[in-house]
């Protein structure tokens, strides 16, 4: 513990120097750290890069694989959170021909290229699909443009991890279906905002971060990945931490 803590109960994880130095101690970890006078108003760089190009103004950004434009470009949904009459509402497995009659601010994924693989559960735990996940499997297959968009996203990822496109026509529908298990099943996911670029982008260096949220966008923000680490643990009895 630093000698110039005071002992008072008040003062052991916070204390602000005679200079102004704050300093937070974690009271788990006992992680100390320091946040110094005047750091926070160092200079920093707004300008554009030399590399910068002008925005082109659309109605639905298509400029990455997560845009509004792009929906099938990732797997299958699991929810996604959207403002109706300036509340928020979490709508879960959305219909495949449905993705484009709303406008999230925040989409839950799966990564297509998982750390802790479904085949990790699988084969050391002998983990199956929840009745829940195989129901909206079977239902979003059985939609013609959920079974499409579940191939091309299955074949998209073989061919990125090496497979030939001979090798990929070789393996079957069935087979691919099971691989899809993944997109259902696992646990590895992404949240992913609205926004590509800021709202009042002009030049393709100004995309959108944390900082751009508000408030409450980060309020709703926390929830709903909250929400999706709740669904984790339901849904795979064999997940011990997230």
């Amino acid at each position: 513990m630093n000698e110039t803590l005071n002992s008072t109960h008040e003062n052991i994880f916070y204390n602000i120097m005679p200079d102004g130095t704050v300093k937070q101690i974690n009271p788990f970890t006992g992680t100390e750290v320091w946040a110094v006078p005047g750091r926070g108003r160092r200079p920093f760089s707004d300008r554009l890069s030399s590399s910068a190009k002008k925005l082109e103004k659309k109605e639905a950004e298509d400029f990455c694989s997560f845009c509004a434009a792009r929906y099938l470009e990732t797997p299958p949904e699991k929810s996604r959170l959207v403002k109706r009459d300036g509340k928020y509402v979490k709508l879960d497995m959305v219909p495949p021909d449905q993705l484009f009659n709303t406008r999230p601010e925040f989409r839950r994924t799966p990564n297509l290229f998982e750390i802790v693989t479904i085949d990790y559960w699988r084969k050391n735990y002998n983990y199956k699909l929840t009745e829940t996940k195989h129901r909206w499997k079977e239902n979003y297959v059985g939609n013609p443009t959920g079974l499409k968009h579940v191939l091309q996203i299955l074949d998209y990822k073989l061919a990125i991890s090496g497979k030939t496109s001979k090798e990929i026509e070789k393996i079957s529908k069935e087979e691919k279906l099971a691989m899809a298990d993944a997109f259902f099943g696992g646990g590895h996911e992404l949240v992913i905002a609205r926004h590509h670029y800021r709202e009042d982008a002009e030049w393709d260096s100004e995309f959108f971060s944390s900082a751009e949220m508000t408030p409450e966008d980060h309020f709703w923000y926390f929830k709903f990945t909250i929400d999706a680490m709740r669904d984790i643990l339901e849904n795979n009895r064999y997940v011990r931490y997230i």
